[in-house]
């Protein structure tokens, strides 16, 4: 499984030449993944999620959520003559709360579609990015359970960072 934030981001954010911690470096960016999504009630991992439909319709809802500005959107579908085709200009609404999906802009959704419809999005948000990096950051420099004659105090930035994408607790 890929990570969101990669062993050199890592090492970059933690200014680590070194490759003998490596493997624990790997495991706290799990563990900081780990939490954001505990956090958020999000789930990615960096890979691509594909979701399918039975048709288009207007404001497609999407699980994947939150999507950053680079993510990736492919619209895929058979038309009535089983050829595959892929539709360009799908817009990603982003604010929605989970993303939904909009036909291309001044255009609408094709009428053609004959079975599924495949929508893949790939992307996470830099902030929750920036958080993981935080909380790697603080699992690197505080490695012991304890620490003698250490005064050690959050700042609250990583939950500044991930408190907007926090899914709302419905029930």
């Amino acid at each position: 499984m890929a990570e969101p934030v990669t062993l050199a981001e890592a090492k970059k954010h933690l200014d680590v030449l070194r490759d003998d911690q490596d493997d624990m470096i790997e495991s706290m960016i799990t563990a900081a993944r780990e939490w954001v999504e505990n956090y958020t009630g999000l789930s990615f991992n960096g890979d691509a999620v594909t979701q399918t439909f039975r048709c288009f319709r207007a404001g497609i809802t999407l699980l994947v959520w939150p999507a950053d500005d680079d993510a990736e959107v492919t619209v895929a579908y058979l038309n009535q003559a089983g050829e595959p085709v892929e539709v360009t200009g799908a817009r990603l609404w982003r604010a929605a709360k989970p993303a939904r999906l909009l036909p291309p802009l001044n255009g609408a959704w094709p009428t053609d579609a004959d079975g599924t419809i495949a929508v893949t999005v790939q992307g996470v948000p830099f902030s929750l990015k920036a958080a993981m990096l935080l909380m790697v950051g603080d699992l690197y420099n505080q490695r012991e359970e304890t620490a003698v004659g250490v005064s050690i105090s959050a700042s609250g930035a990583v939950d500044n960072l991930c408190h907007p994408y926090r899914m709302p607790v419905i029930g």
